[in-house]
């Protein structure tokens, strides 16, 4: 029996420190909210929805936004991601657009290895969004042309002499309109109709939409945002303090 409990205690002692050791890697929880399970993953996830963005309106519109508009627009999805639970020294965003291109390019190197089931879930996603407007083909072609060859060929879609004639014309067409509607967007009057038609569209979906809720570990602070750490995002600094309370404590 003495034997069995000095076990369970040497187990429980063992657990203690895993966790203490997830925890300062950024897996586990701190007792107020959890972590996420791994902060490079929601890291190159953020970067999707900022940085591809930004690499994406250059594609279509031809040019650069404005360094306020670049700075502002990741500034936003910085403090979605403290919201989300991205410490913000693990945050890609914290230093601005060029370090967080480079953040995306050496994840990229080391998380991307496209294999068959890639090929096979990538020609799989084509296939279930084509539509007789937009048929798998021309999709496939609008892909070849963001990812480049490379990319392209590992997840082993078309190429582009198996792409039909027909196929190019609806990717040019829509190329041609994605890149006026961008454009149209930056145009002085233009820009506040189409940002309220946009805004208008989403509330829609959001009233009318079942939507998955999933839990914050920051609530979002509502009014003023006089408390901000060091210019970076609102109620940072009351989460820093917390922190700082709970490694004094242990």
């Amino acid at each position: 029996a003495r034997v069995h409990v000095s076990s369970c205690a040497e187990k429980e002692e063992e657990e203690e420190e895993i966790e203490e050791k997830e925890f300062s890697a950024g897996v586990g929880s701190d007792g107020d909210h959890d972590v996420a399970i791994n902060q490079e993953d929601m890291g190159v996830t953020l970067l999707a929805f900022s940085m591809n963005v930004l690499l994406g309106i250059q594609l279509f519109k031809g040019s650069k936004l404005s360094p306020v508009e670049e700075e502002g627009y990741l500034h936003l999805w910085r403090y979605i991601g403290f919201l989300l639970g991205i410490e913000d020294e693990h945050n890609p965003l914290r230093k601005g657009k060029r370090f967080a291109k480079a953040q995306l390019e050496s994840i990229m190197m080391h998380i991307l290895h496209p294999d068959h089931s890639s090929s096979q879930l990538c020609n799989h996603i084509l296939k279930a969004m084509s539509t007789r407007v937009m048929p798998f083909h021309s999709r496939a072609l609008i892909l070849r042309t963001i990812l480049g060859d490379t990319w392209s060929d590992r997840l082993q879609l078309p190429k582009r002499s198996d792409i039909s004639t027909l196929d190019k014309v609806r990717v040019y067409v829509w190329w041609w309109w994605i890149g006026l509607y961008t454009k149209a967007s930056s145009l002085p009057y233009l820009q506040h109709v189409i940002t309220r038609m946009h805004t208008f569209a989403i509330t829609l979906f959001l009233d009318t939409c079942p939507v998955l809720k999933y839990p914050l570990s920051h609530p979002p602070v509502l009014g003023r945002h006089d408390d901000v750490a060091d210019g970076v995002c609102p109620g940072m600094a009351n989460s820093e303090k917390k922190k700082k309370k709970k490694k004094k404590k242990k």
